[in-house]
C-alpha cells in the first residue's frame, strides 16, 4: 500500500460504518454480558462526563460493574419486576442497568433496594456516572430504558468516526 492505501482503509470502514443514528439505536437495545466491555464502555461514557477524578484503568481490580438490579434478586428486586423473570433476564445486563463503583461500595451495596444504595452507596461513588443514578426516583424497567437511551447518546459522541 502506497500512500493512498491509509486513505484507501478510512474510506472502506467510512462507507461500512452506521451512522450515530444508526449506533445509538442498536447501543439503546444492547444486552453486554462480558463484564470486561461493560467496565470499558462505562469507564468511557464516566470519563466523556469530565469526572477528572482519577483514570479508573489504573487500579482495575478496585472498581467494579454494579448491577443496579442485581444478578441475583431478593424479594425486594422479584417485586419490581413484577416476577416477570424473562423481562429481569433480558434487562439486567443492559448499560442502563449498570454503573461502576469501587470495589468496597459494591460489596456492600450488593442486592439491597434502590432507595438505599442511592443514599448510602451511590451518593458517594466518585464517578458521575453513578452519582447521575440520583436522579431516579425509583428504578426498573422504565428507568433502565430511560438511561440506556441516555447513554447512547453520550456513546455516539465517543464513538464517532465522523
Amino acid at each position: 500500500m502506497g500512500d493512498n492505501g491509509v486513505q484507501d482503509v478510512l474510506d472502506m470502514l467510512k462507507k461500512r460504518q452506521p451512522s450515530d443514528t444508526e449506533f445509538s439505536k442498536e447501543f439503546a437495545n444492547s444486552v453486554i454480558s462480558k463484564q470486561k466491555i461493560q467496565k470499558y464502555i462505562l469507564e468511557k461514557i464516566d470519563n466523556s462526563l469530565g469526572t477528572g477524578e482519577r483514570v479508573v484503568s489504573t487500579n482495575s481490580k478496585e472498581i467494579h460493574v454494579e448491577h443496579i438490579m442485581p444478578k441475583k434478586p431478593n424479594d425486594w428486586w422479584v417485586k419490581a419486576t413484577d416476577n416477570d423473570s424473562d423481562m429481569y433476564e433480558e434487562y439486567v445486563d443492559r448499560i442502563g442497568n449498570l454503573t461502576l463503583l469501587s470495589r468496597s461500595l459494591n460489596q456492600r451495596a450488593s442486592n439491597k433496594s434502590y432507595i438505599d444504595k442511592t443514599k448510602n452507596y451511590y451518593k458517594n461513588s466518585e464517578f458521575k456516572v453513578t452519582q447521575d443514578i440520583l436522579n431516579y426516583d425509583s428504578w426498573g424497567v422504565k428507568q433502565i430504558e430511560l438511561r440506556q437511551d441516555a447513554l447512547s447518546k453520550l456513546a455516539s459522541t465517543i464513538w464517532s468516526i465522523s
